[in-house]
């Protein structure tokens, strides 16, 4: 590989760890507001939307850290 394409691909995975740190603030800001929820809204289908997202969020987060750490591997 050579200069450029390294130089691509380290970008690419500083992007992927912000896109990450945005999501990991995302799922807390939402697991916070679910944990102030009363215990029949969380119950509700609201709640469970709410729980859902934070999953949802929770995956899409792990998926993009394993990506930038899989570059890792390349460089």
């Amino acid at each position: 590989m050579n200069n450029t394409r390294r130089k691509q691909l380290q970008e690419i995975q500083t992007e992927l760890r912000a896109i990450y740190d945005r999501l990991d603030i995302l799922c807390d800001e939402e697991q916070a507001a679910y944990d102030n929820m009363p215990e029949s809204l969380q119950e509700s289908e609201r709640g469970e939307r709410s729980q859902e997202a934070i999953d949802t969020m929770e995956s899409v987060r792990d998926q993009i850290l394993e990506s930038a750490d899989e570059i890792d591997e390349i460089l």
